[in-house]
């Protein structure tokens, strides 16, 4: 892997150096240079400027009248070149261009050097003076009648090496110079144009002091013409010749010193434009390197971008890796526990089967000992026929129920009773067999009528017939009653019970009756089981209601918990202004409510009867 990322190293500089050499061969050769007016040397700008062989090729001047033509493959290899200059506005001015071929980096071999200077102007007029010829200033004879002859004064004409450097560049280098090499090309410069400035302020000090000597010798002729009263016309003439030639020495000293001034500032002007043009070019050199170097580092950028990804992407397909085993090994697990379930599922089918089975041979068992339970006990047909303004709201927990209704009508009295037995289910039932019989026994065999004596005599029947004496004293089966004793003749109603409570409703109010905390059938106390009896007057029209603990104690509502005895009797109370058939409805309709989707707590039971309404005694 560390060679491999070694090798992306390397096609990354080889890449950076393609194109560092694609940039070389596609760098062309092109022509440099400034235009200028002659007379004030400022710059042309936007002007065309274009190749006499290939008109195509066309630059602009900028606004400091430099441009730079790009020469065509095929004419750069040519001896001359003639190059065209197109004013936009040429209004009686003369122009200069000066051209600078720049250095090729192709090194194209020529015939003559590519890096000489080359000046090219107008034609000048006859008679001018070569800039190196206006350097030369002489006195005139003719000024100076003192001397007698001709003085020269000192030239300042630069050494044939110096005027090389101004007119023409110094050759760059192939290859970097060290400091010290241009430290020491600096200091040749440096006193090349210290002697130069030495010689233009020699120059300056010499024509100061040649003015300041013409001025004098003026001043004294001046003075000695004065003093002449009377000049005699030969001389007069003579004088008139000399002032001439004085002035036209002096115009001709004039224009050579301007000509001079101006040849010297043209050479300055190439000088600044040759520094221009090097300038701009170190500006396109110094663009290149930063375009190289940001070359070579956006290449090392992708380069680390692309370490990193991989470095990323080994370390996710390692880790895809180890979570793919550990799936594998995951499923191989599952794959066993799949097996073992479906050995479990068949296990449990077949089982399931047998419960299914066993489920519904109980289940035909349980709705076979609904119809026996339904057959001995009381009928709802029973009680309305005595009763016609009646209800009976019975709903088992499990098919058969441990709560049931008992019934009795001699000649003049009723006997009504609810019963709760202890638990519910198939033991319920079996207690509610017991209980009835023992009922029928004591109420139709021994006619015991009165409310007090039935619940003795059935606490002793249900203790005997379960044989609690032999069982465990904490055992509490048995069962709880409501019982109500209609006297038609004396038209009153005696009630008894045991745990539970009895409502009846008399002139639209609600009373309600305590049964005694015992519980017929379990472990007798040590003293005798005491059991009360209540008498009420009856006026007819009167509603009793007798009711097992299942409605009381179901379980629902918004926070899950038993509806309760409060809330029960205040229903009945809303509903017992309501005929009786629509009284079991709202009964019914309240219990699923408030059940919703619990499972059913216990056997309910409730039966509501009307006191029909007696005829007057009168009558």
């Amino acid at each position: 892997m560390i060679g491999y990322y070694k090798i992306i190293w390397a096609v990354s500089w080889i890449g950076a150096l393609s194109l560092l050499n694609h940039l070389k061969a596609q760098t062309p050769f092109t022509i440099q240079g400034v235009l200028q007016y002659r007379d004030d040397l400022s710059p042309i700008s936007n002007a065309k400027v274009l190749l006499e062989s290939a008109p195509q090729v066309i630059a602009l001047s900028d606004k400091k009248g430099f441009f730079e033509l790009t020469l065509p493959e095929e004419l750069e290899r040519q001896e001359q070149i003639k190059v065209l200059v197109l004013l936009s506005n040429p209004v009686g001015k003369q122009y200069r261009f000066v051209l600078f071929n720049k250095e090729d980096r192709q090194t194209i071999q020529l015939e003559r050097p590519v890096l000489s200077t080359l000046s090219r102007e107008e034609t000048l007029p006859p008679g001018t003076i070569s800039p190196i010829e206006s350097l030369r200033i002489a006195k005139n004879p003719a000024l100076d009648p003192d001397e007698g002859t001709q003085k020269e004064t000192q030239e300042a004409k630069p050494s044939q090496q110096n005027n090389a450097g101004l007119n023409r560049p110094k050759q760059r280098q192939d290859t970097a110079q060290s400091p010290s090499a241009d430290l020491d090309l600096l200091e040749k410069y440096r006193i090349e144009f210290k002697g130069l400035t030495d010689k233009i302020n020699l120059e300056s000090r010499l024509l100061v002091k040649g003015n300041q000597t013409i001025q004098q010798k003026l001043v004294k002729l001046l003075g000695q013409l004065r003093k002449s009263k009377a000049i005699k016309p030969q001389i007069r003439d003579s004088l008139k010749n000399y002032v001439l030639a004085l002035e036209k020495s002096l115009d001709q000293y004039a224009a050579v010193y301007q000509k001079s001034q101006k040849e010297i500032r043209l050479l300055l002007s190439e000088v600044k434009a040759l520094l221009f043009a090097q300038e701009y070019q170190i500006r396109r050199n110094r663009i290149a390197i930063i375009t190289l170097t940001g070359v070579v580092l956006g290449l090392s950028l992708v380069t680390y971008i692309f370490y990193l990804i991989n470095r990323r992407v080994r370390r996710q397909r390692t880790y895809l890796s180890e979570q793919l085993n550990k799936i594998n090994r995951q499923n191989e697990e599952i794959n066993r526990q799949k097996e073992q379930i479906e050995l479990q599922n068949q296990t449990l089918e077949g089982k399931s089967q047998e419960l299914a089975t066993a489920y519904n041979q109980i289940r035909d068992s349980l709705i076979y000992a609904e119809k026996i339970q339904e057959a001995f006990l009381t009928g709802p047909q029973q009680l309305e026929r005595f009763f016609p303004q009646s209800f009976v709201f019975l709903l088992p927990k499990d098919i058969v129920s441990g709560d049931f209704y008992w019934f009795h009508h001699f000649a003049e009295e009723s006997v009504l009773a609810v019963i709760d037995c202890t638990g519910h289910g198939v033991p319920g039932a079996f207690m509610t067999i017991l209980a009835n019989d023992a009922l029928n026994y004591i109420v139709r065999d021994k006619s015991i009528t009165a409310p007090e004596e039935i619940l003795s005599q059935l606490d002793v029947e249900i203790y005997e017939a379960l044989l609690q004496k032999q069982q465990n004293p904490q055992a509490k089966y048995g069962l709880e009653l409501m019982l109500v004793r209609f006297d038609w003749q004396a038209r009153e109603a005696q009630l008894a019970g045991t745990k539970n409570q009895l409502y009846f409703v008399h002139n639209q109010v609600l009373h309600s009756i305590k049964g005694t905390p015992h519980t017929i059938g379990s472990y007798p106390v040590k003293d005798k089981k005491i059991f009360l009896r209540q008498t009420v007057p009856l006026q007819g029209g009167e509603i009793f209601y007798l009711f097992s603990d299942g409605f009381q104690d179901q379980f629902g509502g918004q926070e899950d918990g038993k509806y309760l005895k409060n809330r029960f009797r205040d229903f009945l109370y809303q509903i017992s202004s309501q005929p009786l058939d629509q009284q079991k409805q709202a009964l019914e309709a309240e219990f699923y409510q408030w059940k919703a989707e619990q499972p059913q707590t216990d056997d309910v039971l409730i039966v509501g009867v009307q006191v029909p309404f007696f005829e007057s005694k009168d009558a």
